[in-house]
C-alpha cells in the first residue's frame, strides 16, 4: 500500500512524519510543499518555512515572536523572558529599565522586588536607595504610604531611632563601639575612659586632675587610673602634680624620672634635677645662671641684679667697676650716675 496523504505532518518516503521531525520546532506544517506554516512558541518561521529559528537569535531574551516577512529577515517580539520588559521591540532587564529592580511585572511594567539596599516606591516605578531616605542606611523597608524604616546601617554606623550614627555621634569621644544592640562604647579615645558601663566616655581629668591618658578602674568605669600625666606634671601615685608643686621653682620636668629639666628664671638645676636653687645662693646678686654640671656643684652667672656688674663670674657693685659710681650700665661697662661731689667724665668710664 502506498500512502498519498497524511492526516497531520509530512509525507516522506511513504511514511507520515511529524512536523518537527522534518522541520525542528515546527508546530503546524504544510504537507503540500513540505514547509512549516507555524513554529513553536519561542521560534519564528524562516527561510520560507524550511526552518524555525529562535526568537532570541534576533531579539535577545525574546520568548515569543513572529517574522516580519517570508524569509524571516526580522521579527516582532511579543513576549520577553521573565524579568525582562518589552520596549521598542527590545527585551530590557528589570534592573536596566528600573535601576535596582530584581524582578518585575512585565505586563504592568512595574517592579515587584527591589534589590537589597533599595526600596519600592509607592507606584512601584522606581527602587530608590535606602541611603537616600536614611543617610548611611544599608537595608530598609517602605510601607504603603512610602515611609521608610531602616533595618541595618552601613559598616561602622549604628541604628538608633531610624537614624544611622557613627560611634562618635552615638558616644562622643568613643573610638570603637560594640555593634550588638543595645550599643555601648568598647574603647574611648585617648584622654577619655569608658564610664557608666560604656554609655559615656569621661575625660581622664574629671577623675584625675591633669591626667592625659587613663584606664577605667573597673568594668563600670566608676573612676580612672591615670597612665600618663599632662606635660609639666609628674605622676605621684594616682595623681598628677604640676612641676612647681613637686619640685619648687621648676618650669619643665621630666615625667619619665620625675626630675626637673628646666628651672624657673633666677634658679638653677641641682642634685641631678631633684631641686632648683637660687642663682644668688651660689653667687651673690646673680639673677641668671646655669649649672656647670648635673649635680649643680657650681654655676656660671649670666646676669646680675640692677646696679651690679658681671666680672669674672661674680656680680660686683658699680663702685668696683667705677669708683664713686652709684649706678652703672652693665651692657657697656660705664657709670650712669656718680656719687655726690663727683661728675661723670670720659663717657662714664
Amino acid at each position: 500500500m502506498v500512502c498519498s496523504k497524511c492526516l497531520t505532518g509530512f509525507l516522506q518516503n511513504n511514511l507520515c512524519v511529524s512536523c518537527d521531525q522534518l522541520v525542528p520546532f515546527c508546530s503546524t506544517c504544510n504537507p503540500t510543499n513540505n514547509t512549516c506554516d507555524a513554529c513553536s512558541t519561542g521560534y519564528y518561521r524562516s527561510d520560507s518555512g524550511k526552518t524555525c529559528s529562535l526568537c532570541s537569535n534576533l531579539v535577545l531574551n525574546c520568548t515569543a515572536c513572529s517574522a516580519v516577512d517570508d524569509i524571516g529577515s526580522a521579527v516582532t517580539c511579543s513576549q520577553c523572558a521573565p524579568n525582562y520588559i518589552l520596549t521598542t521591540n527590545t527585551c530590557v532587564a528589570c534592573s536596566a529599565y528600573i535601576p535596582n529592580c530584581l524582578t518585575c511585572d512585565t505586563i504592568a511594567y512595574t517592579c515587584t522586588t527591589c534589590a537589597e539596599g533599595s526600596y519600592s516606591s509607592i507606584d512601584k516605578l522606581s527602587c530608590p536607595l535606602c541611603s537616600s531616605a536614611v543617610t548611611n542606611c544599608a537595608s530598609c523597608t517602605a510601607d504603603a504610604l512610602g515611609a521608610v524604616t531602616c533595618s541595618t546601617c552601613a559598616a561602622n554606623f549604628y541604628l538608633t531611632a531610624n537614624t544611622c550614627l557613627t560611634c562618635e555621634q552615638l558616644f562622643p569621644n568613643c573610638a570603637s563601639c560594640n555593634p550588638v544592640a543595645p550599643f555601648s562604647c568598647d574603647t574611648c579615645a585617648v584622654g577619655f575612659f569608658r564610664s557608666q558601663n560604656g554609655q559615656l566616655c569621661a575625660a581622664c581629668s574629671t577623675s584625675v586632675a591633669n591626667c592625659a591618658a587613663c584606664n577605667p578602674s573597673d568594668a563600670a568605669g566608676t573612676s580612672a587610673i591615670c597612665t600618663q600625666c599632662d606635660p609639666n606634671t609628674i605622676a605621684v601615685g594616682n595623681t598628677c602634680v604640676v612641676c612647681s608643686s613637686y619640685i619648687a621653682n621648676c618650669d619643665t620636668c621630666n615625667t619619665g624620672n620625675n626630675t626637673c629639666e628646666v628651672c624657673a628664671s633666677s634658679f638653677y638645676r641641682k642634685s641631678s634635677g631633684l631641686s632648683c636653687s637660687l642663682c644668688s645662693d651660689a653667687i651673690a646678686s646673680c639673677t641668671g645662671c646655669k649649672a656647670v654640671d648635673d649635680i649643680g656643684s657650681a654655676i656660671n652667672c649670666s646676669q646680675c641684679a640692677p646696679d651690679s656688674y658681671l666680672l669674672n663670674n661674680a656680680c660686683v657693685t658699680c663702685l668696683v667697676l667705677v669708683p664713686a659710681c652709684i649706678t652703672c650700665d652693665a651692657s657697656n661697662n660705664t657709670c650712669t650716675t656718680c656719687s655726690a661731689q663727683y661728675f661723670r667724665r670720659n663717657s662714664g668710664r
